[in-house]
This record gives structure tokens, sequence and C-alpha cells, in this order.
């Protein structure tokens, strides 16, 4: 599937957009966040804090990896301990993103099932299926 710029991607996600587009954004990591600077992505993980126009997140279980997150606009009603999936924009420093939207996932979501599909999708011999 081609993402944003024409580029090759796999492990992709079909995303409606607020204003009713739908858009095509990779899955990422958090340790590949770097690898996708000024990309729109879509990354999940808990809640652990939501601040003012903050939000940072749990991306990995065991919390090898937080990813902050910035929306001038706010956020939609999230909770410590629930988790969401963002997608927006990776700043320029490759471990942040500036969120665009978000969806709720609750508090009964299985990270380790999340990242083990986002690990199986970006692999060659499954690329014809993402």
């Amino acid at each position: 599937k081609k993402g944003r710029g024409g580029k090759q991607e796999f492990g992709m996600v079909g995303m409606t957009t607020e204003n009713g587009n739908r858009e095509i954004l990779p899955w990422v990591r958090a340790d590949s966040l770097n690898q996708y600077v000024g990309s729109e992505v879509a990354i999940a993980g808990k809640v652990l804090s939501a601040s003012g126009a903050e939000l940072v997140l749990q991306c990995e279980e065991g919390g090898a990896a937080e990813v902050r997150v910035s929306s001038p606009s706010g956020f939609p009603s999230v909770s410590p301990g629930e988790f969401v999936q963002v997608r927006g924009r990776v700043n320029s420093d490759g471990s942040s993103l500036q969120m665009m939207s978000a969806s709720n996932y609750g508090d009964s979501f299985s990270l380790a099932n999340y990242y083990a599909m986002v690990s199986i999708a970006q692999m060659p011999e499954y690329h014809a299926l993402f």
C-alpha cells in the first residue's frame, strides 16, 4: 500500500478523519517514531497522564516507552489507565506527536496483542494482507 508521499508502507490502517475523509496511516511502535518525522502515524498506548494540552502514553507493556502527545485544542475525555489510539504527526524530535485525532479504547485493551499485530503487519510475508 502507498502511504503519504507515495512511499511503500506496510502495517497501515485506514482511518476516517474528523472531516470525514478516509486516510491510510502506518501503525508504529514508539521505538520507530524517529523513522516517521513529519509523517502522520497511528500509535496506541495506556494513558499515564492527561493535563492541559499534553497526554503521556505508555506504548509498550511494562512501561518501556512513553510518548508525549500535544494538542492545542485539548483531548477527548480520557483518564489515566485508559487506552487510546492516537493519530498524529511525528514531531522533529522523533519521540513525540502532534495529535490530530484519537480513539478511546477504554480500560480493557491489550497493548501486547496490538503490538503483536503491528509486528506481524510489518513482516514481508504478510504485506499482501495489510
